[in-house]
């Protein structure tokens, strides 16, 4: 929404009216973690200044993080990813059974991916 002659998050703006300062220029309006699970939700007692950082963490506990199936762009299910890990068949052909990359295996294996 326009506020104060420039467009600005409407989170961000409730808070301003609600007389929160903003810490600085990096700090976003965040949803309280386990308060309100409505993303469009402007209820400045749900919301809070935090970095980009805080959010994700937040997202992660509250789990509303899009990771693992839960994230569209995943080829992979979780019973695969397991499947994969006790896999010890070379990557190469693990990666031919599930369609992705030799290195996307190896990131699975090594818990850098899933």
């Amino acid at each position: 929404m326009r506020f104060n002659g420039r467009f600005q998050r409407v989170g961000q703006v409730a808070l301003i009216l609600s007389g929160v300062a903003r810490p600085s220029a990096l700090h976003q309006a965040l949803h309280e973690p386990l308060v309100c699970h409505n993303p469009k939700c402007v209820n400045p007692r749900h919301l809070r200044w935090g970095l980009p950082r805080e959010n994700t963490n937040d997202r992660i506990a509250d789990g509303t993080a899009a990771i693992g199936e839960r994230n569209p762009a995943s080829k992979l299910t979780a019973d695969q990813v397991h499947r994969i890990r006790s896999d010890n068949r070379i990557h190469r052909a693990i990666a031919a059974d599930h369609g992705v990359s030799r290195s996307q295996i190896s990131r699975i294996k090594k818990g850098a991916a899933w």
